[in-house]
């Protein structure tokens, strides 16, 4: 018991770097993400913050090479550390203790800007509308509200809300806390999200508790530490996080054959996001004890997305059920191909951010990097993995 007590705390010990080097990529990622501050938005009037600010929006705004190459650097990097964690993690050189750190340290992410959306300002203020104005978002839109100096430095002004009943009612609260104060909001709506992002994380965990440790840490770290999970949920949140995370306690309570709470906790995951609604037949016609079902539930997804993905773009935020599922697959060549269409996903944003706008071009652009990094990727990986599969079922 004592060597095993001294191996653990060396394996531990030996990743003191690891720790370091994601605690510098991850303060990177925040000091970056307001670079992109929006030039209509004002966070504080402290002298010493705006004078950091000028320089920062300097990179982000007026010198877009350095700054489409910094993203690259600190992306790639992410993605460098997560492969090499579910490497070691494959050869049991990862234990418990060091990915409750790793996870522990990617939660100082969410005190960086929404650099890479203006949806989460959409989110704030569609609650405003209720908070402040008393109003219904269904009927009102921001452009309703022209002297509302929120509306300065917003996108999508022209659209009426668009998600459930649900997703309104639970941002309420956050808006009702903040008091009006925009960044005391911003922050609130930042820390809502974390909780959910950690609640999906723990579905995972308890879910994928059946199947043995080891493929218990492989899911958690392929879910919690995939850099789109991290920046689509925690720096540029997206309420895909909300939706998976019900959608997953529907599950874990569908497993302990608590049908009733399972039907509850999937109907409010659809009253955030519709999408969720294509998991129900699954209920009822595959076990989710076993992992076909997570693999039919990936597939369903993916068919349920295309028509959303054709009438607008193949958003990043949309893969975030997708790595959860895949999460709890246990599939090697799914884990492959997952952790390649992420990686591809993130790079579509260095089109905008060199360019500095969305239009046919930068859409080209987008379309060509997010093909090519996947397919690299993946390739990649394929080579990397091929004599140590990712996953125990493979």
């Amino acid at each position: 018991m004592a060597d095993l007590f001294d191996l653990k705390k060396m394996l531990f010990m030996k990743h003191r770097w690891l720790f370091l080097i994601y605690i510098l990529i991850s303060l990177g990622l925040i000091f970056y993400s307001y670079t992109q501050v929006d030039l209509n938005l004002t966070l504080s009037g402290n002298l010493i913050y705006q004078s950091v600010q000028a320089f920062l929006t300097q990179i982000g705004y007026f010198n877009r090479p350095l700054s489409s190459s910094v993203y690259l650097i600190l992306v790639g990097l992410l993605f460098c550390v997560y492969i090499y964690c579910l490497g070691q993690l494959i050869k049991g050189k990862l234990e418990k203790k060091t990915i409750k750190w790793l996870i522990g340290i990617s939660l100082i992410l969410v005190f960086a800007y929404p650099a890479f959306s203006y949806d989460l300002f959409n989110y704030m203020f569609d609650a405003r509308i209720v908070t402040r104005y008393g109003l219904d978002p269904h009927f009102f839109k921001a452009l309703d509200f022209p002297l509302d100096p929120w509306v300065r430095f917003m996108r999508w002004t022209h659209r009426y809300y668009p998600y459930g009943p649900g997703w309104l009612l639970l941002t309420l609260v956050p808006s009702y806390l903040g008091f009006g104060k925009f960044v005391l909001t911003l922050f609130l709506f930042k820390v809502m999200f974390l909780f959910f992002h950690l609640g999906t994380s723990i579905m995972i965990w308890r879910i994928a508790e059946r199947w043995g440790m080891d493929r218990q840490n492989l899911a958690l770290v392929f879910y919690a530490l995939n850099p789109l999970v991290l920046i689509e949920s925690l720096v540029s949140p997206h309420n895909e996080v909300m939706m998976i995370a019900f959608a997953l306690m529907a599950i874990f309570f569908l497993i302990k054959r608590r049908t009733i709470i399972s039907i509850i906790f999937l109907t409010i995951s659809i009253s955030f996001k519709f999408l969720s609604v294509v998991l129900f037949p699954l209920f009822w016609w595959v076990k989710p004890t076993t992992t076909r079902f997570y693999s039919w539930a990936f597939w369903v997804w993916i068919v349920a997305l295309i028509p959303v993905i054709l009438s607008r773009e193949p958003y990043s935020w949309y893969a975030i059920p997708l790595v959860a599922l895949a999460a709890l697959c246990g599939q090697r060549k799914l884990h492959i191909a997952v952790v390649g269409v992420t990686f591809g996903l993130m790079l579509r944003y260095m089109p905008y951010l060199l360019r500095g706008e969305y239009g046919v071009v930068t859409g080209n652009y987008q379309n060509w990097i997010f093909i090519s990094g996947t397919l690299i990727t993946a390739f990649a990986l394929f080579i990397i993995w091929q004599k140590n599969p990712p996953s125990a079922s493979s």
